[in-house]
């Protein structure tokens, strides 16, 4: 509810006595009250302890307020903008060069790339090689875009001090399976 409020003053957090307990106070409002049992359970004095959860609560108020305040959310957004302008760009550079080779190697007039033949047998024809080859550039292709995504998408997450616990989930749940492949093709 301190997070909240539209200003918050960390000088206006005090330590109070008040019925046996102290009380960190924030401008008349008790957040917390210490007594002399949670004091020995820390292990230290009612006084210091309550000085110290003062001080937390102060500078974590601080830190969150400064986190999310408008400036460092325009500057995330910027960040965001420019993730994904990059992800655009590098798409569009793929599929160029992906249409640039295809046009040159895999055409039925390529000089370089003929048909398998033994003696005057066909074994495989130049058009089943052009097709088999299509194929391996497209599943690179699409084995390079997936890469692209497992990378900006736990990228974009982290960004937001809110969703950056979701970056961590998504990053295990992409990359580790991408890992147990890799090492079992390894292995085998």
């Amino acid at each position: 509810s301190l997070y909240q409020k539209p200003f918050f003053f960390p000088d206006s957090l005090k330590v109070n006595h008040s019925n046996g307990f102290l009380n960190i106070v924030y401008q008349d409002e008790v957040i917390s009250g210490i007594t002399s049992a949670d004091a020995i359970w820390a292990n230290t004095t009612p006084e210091e302890l309550a000085n110290n959860q003062a001080t937390i609560i102060k500078e974590s108020i601080v830190k969150h307020r400064k986190q999310n305040s408008l400036k460092n959310n325009i500057f995330r957004i910027a960040e965001l903008l420019l993730i994904i302008g990059i992800a655009c760009g590098l798409i569009w550079l793929m599929n160029r060069f992906f249409r640039f080779f295809k046009g040159l190697f895999l055409t039925p007039k390529n000089r370089f790339l003929k048909g398998i033949k033994i003696r005057n047998y066909e074994l495989v024809k130049q058009e089943h090689i052009l097709r088999f080859l299509d194929k391996i550039i497209s599943l690179l292709k699409i084995v390079l875009l997936f890469l692209l995504f497992v990378t900006i998408i736990p990228l974009a997450f982290s960004l937001f001090p809110s969703t950056q616990n979701w970056s961590e989930v998504i990053r295990e749940w992409l990359w580790d399976p991408v890992k147990k492949i890799w090492i079992s093709v390894l292995t085998y």
